[in-house]
């Protein structure tokens, strides 16, 4: 039987959840190195307590709630009662290699043409 650690979160979920947003905002593409360099190096000051990078991937999942919470309260516009729905066809791959596509299951969903 393997034993799991309970450990308290050195960060808050608040915290966890400043530093995911922040990330989405700035111009780095990959995570790690944001978490790397911005995080550890340069806000040290800000985030004294931050913990490894491995370990805050496994923060990330706990603080989906706080930032779905954020977004939905805060980041939507008001519905003005109009709304519109863009339903340009999108070419998935070449029907020759249509079982070979990995990216959607067939199952799920139907292929053919437009029918306008």
């Amino acid at each position: 039987m393997v034993r799991k650690r309970n450990r308290k979160f050195q960060l808050s979920l608040s915290e966890v959840a400043t530093i995911v947003v922040c990330f989405h905002l700035s111009h780095y593409r990959e995570f790690k190195n944001y978490y790397l360099i911005e995080i550890k190096k340069n806000l040290k000051s800000e985030f004294p307590k931050a913990v490894s990078y491995n370990r805050f991937v496994e923060l990330m999942p706990n603080a989906l709630s706080v930032i779905a919470s954020f977004l939905s309260n805060s980041c939507l516009g008001k519905c003005s009662g109009i709304s519109f729905i863009d339903s340009t066809i999108l070419k998935v791959c070449d029907n020759r290699r249509i079982h070979s596509h990995k990216t959607c299951p067939v199952s799920i969903f139907s292929y053919g043409k437009n029918r306008n």
